[in-house]
């Protein structure tokens, strides 16, 4: 009696153990979600800003000019109609926000997904004393 009294006790601790390794693999889950989730949304957002100063670049230097000349004696003048600067760092920099901003929604979608897969249909068996109690979550 003794021995299965043991028995029924071992295995009602090693349930309560795993289900607290499950919840906190659920959390665990959930911090990892909430990241992948933030982490798309600022790919996104460095993107669209990334898409819209390659714009403003392209727009910009294609309005500015700059002329160079030299004279006999060796000197160099350099005359600019617009604002070739503005255009370089726009252009620049929109290329930097576009390769940096693509990879990091795309992955990080795919990662929100399929982390949000994992979360799917879960059951549960909790052991209470006056019983035990089935717990399904969709």
């Amino acid at each position: 009696m003794k021995i299965i009294a043991l028995l029924i006790l071992v295995t009602l601790c090693g349930c309560t153990y795993a289900q607290q390794q499950t919840n906190s693999r659920n959390a665990v889950q959930m911090t990892e979600l909430e990241k992948a989730t933030s982490k798309k949304k600022f790919g996104r957002g460095l993107t669209v800003a990334g898409g819209v100063l390659f714009s403003i670049g392209l727009i910009v230097g294609s309005n500015s000019s700059e002329t160079t000349t030299t004279t006999n004696r060796g000197a160099i003048q350099t005359s600019s109609t617009g604002n070739p600067g503005l255009a370089k760092a726009c252009f620049v920099t929109g290329i930097a926000g576009l390769s940096f901003g693509i990879p990091m929604w795309s992955v990080n979608a795919s990662r929100e997904k399929k982390l949000k897969h994992l979360q799917g249909v879960t059951i549960t068996f909790i052991p209470q004393v006056n019983g035990l109690t089935l717990r399904c979550a969709f």
